[in-house]
């Protein structure tokens, strides 16, 4: 499975998601925000960091990046996309996923271990997990509380996008909502890092694999 790894300047996690996809057989290329092709690649990562220097709004200056072009047409052909942290914002930003990251609360910068619970295993990026098992990922992150309005939060219950919700929910996001999916399934974004979580984050990154080559062997 080959996975592209977005680099934006202020991105700083790249290396890191390399380590853990490579660490479990993937083949991987770092792109530059200015690609206009992915590479045919299977997996496209935002991963963390402060993309521009989070100028503006964290995520905002992305909005311009010559690769958001390529992305949506990626995301349009059914290809997944992974963001996390930063690359959570990024993907509200480019419209793919509903809503908005805004700032914790304490307007401090939070950067400690939290309990999610998972709320869904039917989707390419929760395959190997129990619904209802609790998992600990790190987040680090000042911007970290997501936020919708009640009407297009409803619909997002509605359709179960809500995979990840945290146990205490540190931030104050809406519905504790600790990673959502698109309509489709096939976009996920997330607060919590799972390149830095140990064997919890791992099974992520291992669903992710299981799900490509379940695909691969019924031709799909």
């Amino acid at each position: 499975m080959r996975a592209a790894i977005v680099r934006f300047p202020g991105t700083v996690d790249e290396q890191h998601v390399q380590r853990s996809l490579t660490r479990l057989g993937f083949t991987t290329v770092i792109l530059p925000h200015t690609a206009s092709q992915l590479e045919a690649a299977d997996l496209l990562v935002l991963p963390g960091g402060a993309a521009y220097g989070n100028y503006i709004r964290p995520g905002a200056i992305a909005r311009l990046a010559p690769i958001r072009e390529a992305a949506a047409a990626f995301v349009e052909s059914g290809g997944l996309v992974l963001g996390l942290g930063n690359g959570f914002h990024i993907l509200t930003e480019w419209e793919l996923l509903p809503g908005v990251l805004v700032a914790n609360p304490s307007l401090r910068f939070q950067c400690r271990a939290e309990l999610i619970r998972v709320e869904r295993t039917d989707t390419p990026f929760t395959g190997l997990f129990a619904r209802g098992e609790i998992l600990s990922m790190p987040i680090s992150s000042a911007y970290g509380s997501y936020q919708l309005d009640q009407e297009r939060l409803a619909e997002l219950e509605k359709r179960g996008q809500v995979v990840f919700r945290y146990v205490e929910n540190p931030n104050n996001s809406v519905a504790a909502a600790a990673g959502i999916v698109s309509e489709k399934g096939n976009v996920l974004g997330m607060l919590p890092q799972p390149e830095r979580g140990g064997d919890d984050g791992e099974r992520l990154f291992r669903s992710i694999l299981h799900s490509f080559e379940r695909r691969v062997s019924h031709g799909a």
